[in-house]
């Protein structure tokens, strides 16, 4: 059986307290995003948590209640209590399943909330999106922008809707895969191309956790630029069927230039 604590957390001791959890065997922890804003710790079985005595060293802090449960669906757990709220000056955020938009002079973020980090409600998140509203009005917001350990995406698309430029987001995470699945399914039904650019050159993790979504692979190489020892992993990839609807574009040519290929001592012209 698991264990849940329930706890009263004031914004300032939300780290120290979860550093102090998770090094007492809390295997995860979250906040609900609407008032109480009530924080959860879970404990797994056979774990026993650590003595409630050393909450005192958190002014503020404390235990409201602690159950004992069997196994549960955390992805929906997680997104347990998560409605709209506002951020910032100019933002309301929203779920991905919630179709109401927000106040009119503010613009939605809809993320698409789950074990991914980056819902809006976290101290820090806060604190990203109201700096990048600073930037925003001081004209300094003009990229390029790089959202590394993006979560759910969040921090770039305010970027983008506060005209940043060039942004270039990715995450390795592996608990972003399913929120992105969701995300694409829902963009499948409201536009007609979702189009997926992953700038780095060659296959980088983000690229394997959207492979299965994606319907067009068009894998693009620069003359004089891309190694061509790219090309032979990305070959084996195709041929053991690992990706599919693959499409090779050759960027930079020179077709006034003659080209010279060798094959096993034998050589091929092209004019």
């Amino acid at each position: 059986m698991h264990l849940r604590w329930k706890l009263e957390v004031p914004d300032p001791q939300e780290e120290g307290l979860c550093a102090w959890l998770e090094a007492g065997g809390s295997s995860a922890f979250y906040r609900e995003a609407d008032p109480p804003r009530a924080c959860y710790a879970y404990f797994p079985p056979d774990q026993a948590p650590p003595g409630v005595a050393g909450l005192a060293a958190f002014p503020g802090v404390r235990l409201l209640e602690a159950e004992v449960f069997g196994d549960e669906d955390w992805l929906a757990k997680s997104r347990e209590g998560f409605g709209a709220f506002e951020v910032g000056r100019r933002f309301s955020v929203r779920p991905l399943w919630d179709e109401n938009p927000g106040p009119a002079d503010r613009m939605d973020l809809v993320v698409n909330p789950g074990l991914a980090f980056g819902t809006g409600g976290h101290e820090t998140t806060r604190l990203c999106i109201e700096l990048l509203e600073e930037l925003a009005d001081e004209n300094r917001l003009k990229g390029p922008v790089l959202d590394i350990g993006a979560g759910t995406g969040i921090l770039s698309l305010a970027a983008f809707l506060l005209g940043g430029k060039d942004l270039t987001t990715f995450d390795i995470d592996p608990d972003c895969g399913p929120a992105m699945d969701e995300l694409i399914a829902k963009a499948r039904n409201d536009y007609d191309y979702v189009v997926i650019d992953i700038p780095p050159i060659g296959f980088v993790s983000e690229y394997f956790i959207l492979l299965h979504n994606i319907d067009a692979n068009l894998f693009i190489t620069r003359h004089q630029y891309t190694s061509r020892n790219l090309l032979a992993p990305i070959n084996d990839l195709y041929r053991e069927g690992k990706v599919e609807h693959l499409y090779l574009v050759l960027n930079g040519l020179n077709f006034f230039q003659k080209y010279e290929y060798r094959n096993k001592g034998q050589r091929y012209y092209r004019a």
